[in-house]
């Protein structure tokens, strides 16, 4: 379980009826058992029996969760009671989903969804299509994920269903804090909040008050997200919901210390702690806690100007050491121990703030050899998400600190050196001033024609960035060499097609100038996201978009390469509809087809040449587009069989396509984990 962003999947669940909805957890179990054993193998008994699978699954005990929801299961497969069936593999499939069994949980929800769907029962429809949102999202498929939260919100919109609305809203909102969208994100929890408030519902309404505090810390409302927080807490000791109360502290301890509230910081991250090693294993809890306290010691150490607040009197106190000293040893000490749980368990972007922390210390007490140590596992998990996400870059005033430590004592050991050096600059300097007249007039020379060439080299870069905007490097090459570029027989590549739904129909709504403006903005990204993957653009047509990856030279990972390039495509146009669909905009859908075959590739004419393929890849690659539907990536078998095990894929069967008979087509659901 992520600790911040996903607690809300934690806490909610829709479409299952408590029998018991005034008590919570253990209680409720615990008296749900005792009238089991009297209890006919009838309805009630598969109601009771989901009720405490679900209270497992509240309180973090999938393992037991699944065994009840598969006794309910079994129950109500023996009554033939579908609509039991159907809650049994619904709560099934959340409790394999805190497992992190996936695809057991696709397995559970997809039957859920179908029998909820048969029985027509339209509320539970679009609840099983968030929890299955919420599997996309597990495994790091946010678009995915999103998309399936905005059907379900439509659906609770039509059904005038507040509860599942707001659901969605937190939900949605949840989402857009990973994008790190944060007044979207705000938006979308403040919806949430305020059709929930007045809700008896305290498990979602703590949710969603969790939720929104989260979204007000990660934009920097550090006042707004302890007022949530403060609030979220007090709800689950008044209620006795007190399941997420460590990550609460923990979450009250980050905002207290950028508040510089230290002392309070460093209460609800020792509270934190000891309610994440009173659980059983928790030892992701345990590690998030511990950078908590280091990264409070930290900052206490290093500001001089703190706020010294009283301590909260409800939470036990702690013991701080007086010395600045002290104190950096001891947030290295807890800062260390969260590392080694760390690339296992912490996010990436926690997880450089761990080793920065780190690094900061270390240098503070001058173990540079440690700090040098942090600041090289910092630089290796840096540039594992730099390209995923560029914000997620380390300090670099602290880094260059650090850096400037390291070089100052290395300048040190060399001082004798630079003493040497400047005795021959000062020889220099006695140069007589013929000697100075002769090296001036050099100079002056020089710089005349290191101008001309550097004229000459830029005018020659010029030439070339043109000649590989239109010809691959290595034609281009083959073309400057000998003036003519041979076609050549390549035994296999990928081929990508692209297209607009509904283009002459925008063309018809937006001025030329706006139309030109959309489709290159989303040309632009398209080439950006091919030469990302090594791929050649081959050319575009009207709204059409063609390129081909294993070209001019032949490599082994053509297909994965266009796979996954359609697939950014894909999110990067659904996130753009997105955007534009909520300020009400006009935008375009895509379809996208791809095929893998042998093809001839070469130069076509000798006046506004152009780089070129042809054979029936291509054709069958158009007809991948033209035979998909919107939105999604659409493949062949040749195409299958060189990248299902890369990726999951959907099986569509033989589908008619124009001019080539049946072919089988796939769409690509999601890269395998």
């Amino acid at each position: 379980m992520i600790k911040i962003l996903y607690i809300s999947f934690l806490l909610f669940i829709c479409g299952i009826n408590f029998s018991s909805a005034q008590k919570r957890g253990m209680e409720l179990i615990d008296s749900v058992k005792v009238l089991l054993p009297a209890m006919k193998d009838d309805t009630t008994k598969v109601n009771a029996l989901i009720d405490i699978s679900f209270e497992y699954y509240l309180n973090e005990k999938s393992e037991k969760g699944i065994e009840y929801s598969q006794m309910a299961l079994n129950l109500a497969n023996k009554l033939n009671w579908k609509k039991g069936m159907a809650d049994a593999n619904d709560v099934l499939g959340a409790n394999y989903l805190s497992a992190g069994k996936y695809e057991l949980s696709d397995s559970s929800f997809t039957m859920a969804l179908n029998l909820f769907k048969e029985l027509g029962i339209k509320n539970k429809v679009a609840t099983v299509t968030i929890n299955i949102g919420n599997l996309f999202i597990a495994q790091g498929k946010e678009v995915r994920g999103l998309e399936n939260y905005f059907q379900g919100l439509k659906v609770a919109e039509e059904l005038n269903d507040t509860d599942l609305i707001s659901w969605c809203d937190n939900l949605i909102g949840t989402i857009y804090m990973t994008f790190k969208d944060y007044t979207n994100a705000i938006k979308y929890k403040e919806l949430s909040y305020n059709l929930i408030k007045n809700s008896p519902d305290m498990v979602s309404k703590i949710g969603t008050i969790t939720g929104l505090a989260v979204a007000y810390q990660r934009s920097d409302k550090f006042d707004l997200a302890l007022q949530y927080n403060e609030k979220a807490i007090q709800m689950g000791k008044e209620t006795g919901y007190r399941t997420n109360e460590a990550n609460l502290c923990g979450n009250a301890a980050l905002i207290h210390t950028k508040l510089k509230n230290y002392l309070l910081a460093l209460q609800y991250g020792y509270e934190s702690l000891r309610l994440c090693q009173a659980k059983d294993n928790d030892v992701e809890g345990t590690a998030w806690a511990k950078y908590e306290i280091g990264n409070a010691l930290l900052f206490y150490s290093s500001d001089e100007k703190y706020k010294a607040l009283e301590k909260v009197p409800s939470l036990p106190e702690v013991d701080i050491p007086a010395g600045r000293n002290e104190r950096l040893k001891l947030a290295i000490k807890f800062l260390n121990e969260a590392s080694v749980a760390g690339p296992k368990l912490l996010d990436k972007t926690m997880l450089l703030k761990v080793y920065e922390d780190l690094m900061i210390a270390n240098r503070e007490l001058k173990n540079y050899q440690e700090a040098l140590n942090a600041a090289d596992s910092l630089l290796l998990v840096q540039n594992s998400v730099f390209s995923v996400d560029k914000s997620m870059q380390l300090n670099s005033i602290e880094f260059q600190n650090l850096m400037e430590s390291k070089s100052l004592r290395d300048s040190l050991a060399s001082q004798e050196i630079r003493n040497k050096a400047e005795l021959s600059l000062q020889k220099q300097r006695n140069y007589t001033l013929l000697g100075g007249l002769i090296a001036a007039a050099f100079i002056i020379f020089s710089i005349f024609i290191f101008r001309k060439n550097k004229l000459i080299n830029i005018e020659k870069t010029k030439s070339e960035k043109l000649l590989l905007n239109i010809l691959p490097a290595e034609v281009a090459e083959e073309l400057k060499l000998s003036g003519k570029a041979e076609a050549q027989h390549i035994a296999e590549v990928t081929v990508i097609f692209t297209d607009f739904k509904g283009f002459t129909q925008l063309t018809e709504k937006l001025s030329a100038a706006e139309l030109i403006k959309e489709i290159n903005f989303c040309f632009e990204a398209f080439d950006n996201i091919i030469t990302k993957h090594g791929i050649e653009k081959i050319k575009t047509i009207g709204d059409s978009y063609m390129a081909a990856g294993g070209l001019p030279t032949p490599n082994k990972t053509h297909a994965i390469d266009v796979v996954n390039a359609a697939l950014e495509i894909q999110k990067f146009m659904f996130e753009l509809a997105e955007s534009k669909r909520i300020k009400n905009d006009l935008f375009f859908e895509i379809r996208i087809g791809v095929h893998t075959g042998p093809v001839v590739a070469g130069i076509v004419g000798v006046k506004k040449f152009q780089y070129d393929i042809w054979g029936d890849t291509v054709n069958i690659a158009s007809r991948m587009e033209s035979s998909g539907e919107v939105g999604k990536v659409n493949i062949s078998q040749s195409t299958y069989e060189k990248v299902k095990d890369e990726f999951n894929c959907v099986h569509r069967g033989k589908i008619q396509a124009k001019g080539k008979g049946e072919i089988d087509m796939y769409f690509v659901v999601s890269r395998n984990l």
